[in-house]
């Protein structure tokens, strides 16, 4: 009865909010959203970006953000032409508003199932990861509800086009959200544009962002970024990791001879690691951009994060910490098996620090090419062009 009941209040909210069609689509608007306004971050902006740089004033701009007393809010202002830029809360009437006059919609994550799409508008999925990694696949699940099965055909029906980084990713998500396979643009991550720029330009931006972050350059820096537990972002599960840091970060001294400093970024869904206290560690949680993190990351430990894919870009040392796999497993499973990930394993912390002990540059480099012919990259730095040519803007 539950299940039903969801589904008829998602059918009639959406009939209710077709109010909003006495409004004409604007065909300069464009609406930027990642992860529900939590974020100014991910694909959306980098996209956002391109965009002001190439057609400044053209186009008005709506951002769907949360919290204007965030970092979020004040780098956005920096980014953007704050004349011909607004930001709403989600799932305020703001938000109804522009998401129902707007004639792009640019989001991280899929459709909204409780609210109409017009005809005249263009609704660009880029998702939030690359690759083909934790299953994503919930067809059980599915089966045994309405209201998910009608939401996933709608956004299905309603999404124009999907941004795809590999191969596998559009393989494989063609299925899971029964998305046609010709909806996919098979151009790369535009948030990963970024690592193709000049080392120039790389350079300069690293320095940026060490000075927003009082980073010192006398450091070396441990990036550590699990990803949430659990099936999906409804259905969260912490997981407190006994990551022993004092020890990582003797490790990777020893191995790579500099002094580090560990960074903790947690998942934007769920805090799988409250348990790290250390004064050697430096809690990132609050800086939304993820590329940048891993920019001025020297190596990275993360667990079945996608991240791995935008990091093996960098041909940096990477390394998975799984002391849950076998649960993980059997939960979840993995669209690639984990053997083939481009960088190692481990179940505990004298495996972490036997792994960063035997690093070896050139065999990571021959890993993380042979991983990404395998899954079929489409990434080399285009994609923002790609999409805003695809979009006709």
């Amino acid at each position: 009865m539950k299940d039903i009941a969801k589904f008829i209040v998602m059918l009639f909210i959406r009939q209710l909010l077709k109010v909003f069609y006495v409004f004409p689509v604007k065909e300069n608007c464009i609406l930027f959203s990642s992860f529900e306004g939590r974020q100014y971050s991910c694909n959306p902006k980098y996209l956002f970006k391109k965009i002001i740089k190439e057609f400044g004033q053209k186009y008005s701009y709506v951002w769907v953000l949360n919290n204007k007393k965030s970092a979020d809010y004040e780098y956005l202002l920096q980014d953007g032409l704050e004349q011909k830029l607004k930001t709403v809360r989600f799932f305020s009437l703001s938000h109804f508003y522009y998401y129902l006059t707007a004639k792009y919609i640019i989001s991280n994550l899929n459709i909204e199932p409780v609210i109409p799409k017009r005809k005249k508008q263009i609704f660009l999925a880029t998702w939030h990861a690359s690759g083909a990694y934790k299953n994503m696949d919930f067809s059980q699940t599915l089966k045994a509800s309405l209201y998910k099965v009608s939401a996933r055909d709608y956004r299905a029906k309603k999404i124009d086009k999907f941004v795809s980084g590999c191969q596998a990713f559009t393989r494989v998500y063609t299925k899971t959200w029964n998305v046609n396979e010709n909806k996919f643009l098979n151009c790369g991550l535009p948030r990963n544009d970024l690592f193709f720029e000049a080392e120039e330009s790389l350079n300069r931006k690293k320095s940026e962002i060490r000075a927003r972050l009082n980073l010192s350059e006398e450091y070396g820096y441990v990036l550590f970024a699990p990803t949430y537990r659990g099936l999906n972002n409804h259905n969260h599960k912490s997981f407190r990791f006994d990551l022993d840091v004092k020890a990582l970060l003797e490790t990777c001294g020893k191995r790579f001879n500099k002094k580090f400093i560990l960074l903790l970024k947690n998942h934007v869904d769920t805090d799988s690691s409250n348990n790290l206290k250390d004064e050697l560690v430096r809690d990132v949680t609050w800086y939304s951009d993820m590329q940048e993190l891993l920019l001025v990351s020297d190596i990275l430990i993360t667990d079945y994060s996608s991240s791995i894919w935008d990091f093996a870009l960098l041909e940096k040392p990477g390394f998975l910490y799984t002391p849950d796999l076998q649960d993980y497993l059997k939960e979840r499973g993995f669209y690639t098996p984990i053997e083939q990930w481009p960088f190692p394993f481990a179940a505990s912390n004298e495996e972490l620090r036997e792994l960063i002990e035997s690093f070896d540059e050139g065999k990571n480099k021959k890993k993380i090419a042979g991983h990404f012919d395998l899954l079929g990259s489409f990434e080399n730095g285009s994609a923002c062009q790609k999409i805003i040519k695809e979009l006709g803007l």
